[in-house]
């Protein structure tokens, strides 16, 4: 099945799981992009922190 042959209401559970395991593992993702593209920690955990209050704006479209 396609994404977008997915209903609304299952996406947004997706992006909201997704969500979840970003902030449940922000420490080790920020750690592992910071030694994948050379940028400082804190720098790393501000891309996180973007990419989840990112997927908390489109479960916030799907409600």
């Amino acid at each position: 099945m396609h994404w977008r042959q997915v209903p609304a209401s299952r996406r947004g559970l997706v992006i909201r799981d997704l969500a979840t395991a970003l902030r449940e593992r922000k420490a080790d993702l920020a750690t592992l992009l910071a030694i994948e593209v050379g940028k400082i920690c804190s720098e790393a955990e501000v891309e996180i922190r973007e990419m989840i209050d990112i997927a908390d704006y489109v479960v916030g479209l799907f409600r």
